[in-house]
């Protein structure tokens, strides 16, 4: 009769861990020691969060029928949304929001020198998050730096120009100047 030989996988880990125990403590402590002295002396990332709602287009009068009140707003639909996220993270506006810092004073002054296009690549790349919150037309736009005053500056002035940009959009500042014409001929 042939006894057949049964392999016991987990008696072999188990002897082993036994076997091993002193190197898997000392790794397993040297590990976590590691872990505090990083979370402890890291420098700190500051983040800088803030909201922009973006709001339909603009109530329509129904042509066919002016006595009646009949107006419809258009909702905004996701496209309008990554358009919209697409302008706040353009090279453009960074480029303009970069040189406002700077023209300010408020670049920070231990700033590596870098070419503009990189500096602008590495901010919508690394620096700057877009978020749309879900079911809703609200835009969560947050900037990290180790610099904290220079993350909210950055912000405020992103969205700053971001509001600029928009109102430039929509009320170019000619019109003004074409209806005043328009109304002084009339």
């Amino acid at each position: 009769m042939k006894k057949e030989k049964s392999e016991n996988y987990l008696r072999e880990i188990i002897f082993i861990i036994f076997v091993q125990k002193k190197i898997i403590l000392r790794t397993t402590v040297c590990l976590f020691f590691i872990s505090i002295l990083i979370a402890f002396f890291w420098p700190p990332t500051y983040s800088a969060t803030g909201s922009i709602l973006v709001r339909g287009k603009k109530l329509e009068k129904s042509p066919e029928a002016l006595e009646q009140m009949d107006m419809r707003s258009t909702e905004v639909t996701k496209e309008d949304l990554a358009a919209e996220v697409e302008v706040l993270v353009s090279p453009a506006l960074i480029e303009k929001t970069i040189g406002v810092l700077k023209a300010k004073g408020l670049y920070p002054a231990g700033a590596k020198a870098v070419p503009l296009n990189e500096e602008i690549h590495n901010t919508k790349l690394y620096d700057l998050k877009t978020l749309v919150a879900p079911t809703s037309n609200v835009i969560e736009i947050s900037y990290f730096s180790k610099n904290k005053d220079y993350a909210v500056n950055f912000l405020q002035t992103l969205m700053d120009q971001y509001l600029e940009n928009r109102l430039l959009m929509y009320h170019p500042e000619q019109t003004e100047a074409f209806y005043t014409d328009q109304a002084s001929k009339f």
